[in-house]
């Protein structure tokens, strides 16, 4: 296989994560807009349609039933949330990123949630790091945007085992570390065997957050740079599909 190349990675991240992120980044109210985005994520990493999910939040945002395991998701993403930005008076993006929190008490949170085990704890945690990456930092309760300027320091300081939290393993994830060649894990375990067991799943994590640090790359965008290529939302150099 090809060497990744630095400039496609970073263009996989122009083109598919800043627009991503930029749905959830003007929340004013993060205590109302987090129960939300936990549900959001939880719901799409069933492999549903955006659509579906979307569905299930403005039902939960309006009062309407939800299916039980959807209520089971929503009742514990508001206690969580309530206890981030009214306990600890201060934000999830800053919380959960250990700006204010600590970072594996924040990814065992999400994880304890029923119906959300290490894919979305860590889907959740990379797309709030990606928040910070772009907003002040400072933990309080509402958070500006730096005029999307990228500041990684803050993920670039962190261990490989903190790092690795980061790491949202699905199956296009999957596919794309064992095309590249990433660890034997790839080719040993199969996606469901990683998910089911949390031991496995940090060190294929892991694994793949040495692969990139080695190469000078941010574990989180080839974790997007993989999951967007295998599912053609982009080219292999990072571009957008014609039409």
């Amino acid at each position: 296989m090809p060497p990744l190349d630095p400039s496609w990675v970073r263009r996989a991240h122009r083109n598919q994560t800043l627009p991503w992120i930029q749905r959830w980044a003007y929340a004013r109210n993060w205590s109302e807009r987090f129960p939300e985005m936990i549900l959001w994520y939880a719901t799409a990493g069933l492999a549903v349609m955006q659509g579906a999910a979307d569905n299930i939040v403005d039902r939960a945002r309006t009062g309407a039933p939800l299916p039980r395991q959807r209520r089971v998701v929503w009742n514990a993403a508001r206690k969580l949330t309530v206890k981030v930005c009214a306990v600890h008076c201060t934000n999830p993006i800053d919380w959960f990123t250990g700006g204010c929190g600590d970072l594996e008490a924040a990814w065992n949170a999400l994880d304890d949630i029923p119906g959300i085990g290490p894919k979305i704890a860590s889907f959740i945690m990379r797309d709030l790091g990606f928040h910070r990456d772009y907003s002040d930092g400072l933990g309080g309760l509402a958070v500006s945007y730096q005029r999307w300027r990228r500041d990684r320091r803050w993920f670039d300081a962190l261990a490989v085992e903190k790092q690795l939290l980061f790491v949202p393993i699905d199956n296009r994830v999957h596919m794309g570390a064992r095309r590249y060649g990433i660890s034997s894990l790839f080719s040993d375990y199969s996606v469901k065997a990683m998910q089911a067991d949390a031991g496995l799943y940090r060190e294929a994590a892991n694994a793949i957050v040495a692969w990139s640090r080695k190469r000078g790359l941010d574990p989180r965008d080839v974790d997007v740079y993989w999951y967007a290529t295998e599912r053609g939302f982009l080219n292999r150099d990072g571009t957008v599909p014609e039409g």
